[in-house]
């Protein structure tokens, strides 16, 4: 299969007789990876109608009636595993049935990588009756998994359909290109914070004219300063994360981040330290993350700013982005904002390079 193929699957139940379906079920579910390599699965005990049995499953569950496959997909992650993703990509679509409750499956299999992990939100069926919990398995680990629980019906229905799927995600996250360590552009480079840059950074931060419109916590305490520096250099040295420290020679300039979204659109937010405004420094290094970003396959790339910050709005407009019908209000600091959008979609910018070419 080529990287944009999805997968189709129609499978039987050979484990029980088909007396014919009488419902069709629509369910969402997903491999859910990190940046360490490691799978997120839930793992069940129950003992019901279908048999006893131990399973390994991927979360997921049903679309609420009138929900979008997306958000249903957020919901359940959320409830199941606790876990906040970026969704990649679909892998396809399985259907199946089980017979023995005379029901069609059509599970629609997402690619998705975690970004945090909070608590999760379960039904009372799941933890009395499924005893649902959360397994954290390399590949091989899982693979090996769902090949022992097929030693049950159930469990051998549910590894035909998950495991072809899991090969694919598998595959797919082997062939996803890699985010460049540094983007180099005529005069920055945009890289991981190093140790030696936290003063530096903790004092542009605390620098009031980039506070007042780049939203930071309170930095005032050096005891939750420090640890606050440290999780960012620890999440610019992330290969699944999109957050870089700006540099002018070996001085930090500034800083850029993800701010969330996924694979069809994602947030930036960005800053440069007061003395160097006027110079270009901020449109340089946002252009050369969107270039990336495309590079890397997200297909829009967005940023917000609060409305009286015009100045943003020009390194936005500079680096070919455009009005979005969209707006947020913001409370910051003891003050309401509104904030505004812009964005860019790779197909714009391909066009207008085509456009300069032809010239």
């Amino acid at each position: 299969m080529n990287d944009n193929e999805e997968l189709m699957l129609e499978l039987d139940d050979n484990e029980w007789p088909f007396l014919g379906d009488d419902h069709d079920r629509m369910i969402v579910r997903a491999i859910v990876y990190d940046g360490g390599g490691m799978f997120y699965f839930v793992h069940v005990s129950r003992d019901d109608d279908f048999g006893k049995a131990t399973l390994i499953e991927t979360s997921g569950g049903g679309v609420e009636k009138g929900e979008e496959l997306r958000a249903a997909l957020r919901r359940e992650l959320r409830e199941e595993l606790g876990a906040q993703v970026e969704i990649i990509r679909r892998i396809g679509v399985v259907s199946d049935h089980y017979n023995l409750i005379r029901r069609h499956n059509i599970n629609n299999y997402f690619l998705c990588r975690a970004v945090s992990f909070g608590e999760r939100h379960l039904t009372e069926d799941e933890v009395n009756s499924f005893h649902l919990s959360v397994l954290r398995l390399t590949y091989d680990e899982a693979v090996k998994e769902y090949e022992a629980c097929a030693c049950t019906r159930l469990g051998q229905l549910i590894a035909q359909r998950e495991l072809p799927v899991l090969r694919r995600a598998k595959e797919l996250i082997d062939a996803m290109p890699k985010r460049k360590a540094e983007l180099v552009t005529e005069r920055l480079v945009l890289k991981s914070l190093g140790g030696e840059d936290m003063e530096r950074m903790l004092s542009m931060m605390r620098d009031e004219r980039v506070s007042a419109t780049y939203m930071v916590p309170d930095l005032a305490d050096e005891a939750a300063a420090q640890p606050f520096y440290k999780r960012l250099q620890a999440l610019s040295e992330d290969q699944n994360r999109f957050i870089f420290g700006i540099y002018l020679g070996s001085e930090l300039i500034g800083f850029l981040n993800d701010c969330g979204g996924d694979r069809e659109c994602i947030e930036l937010g960005y800053f440069i330290a007061p003395e160097q405004w006027g110079r270009g420094y901020a449109p340089e290094a946002l252009s050369a993350a969107i270039e990336e970003l495309f590079r890397l396959g997200f297909s829009r790339v967005k940023a917000g700013y609060f409305e009286e910050n015009t100045a943003s709005r020009r390194v936005m407009e500079k680096c070919g982005m455009a009005p979005l019908d969209e707006e947020d209000s913001v409370e910051y600091r003891g003050r309401t904002h509104r904030c505004l959008f812009m964005g860019v979609s790779a197909d714009e910018t391909a066009r207008y390079r085509d456009s300069t070419k032809r010239r």
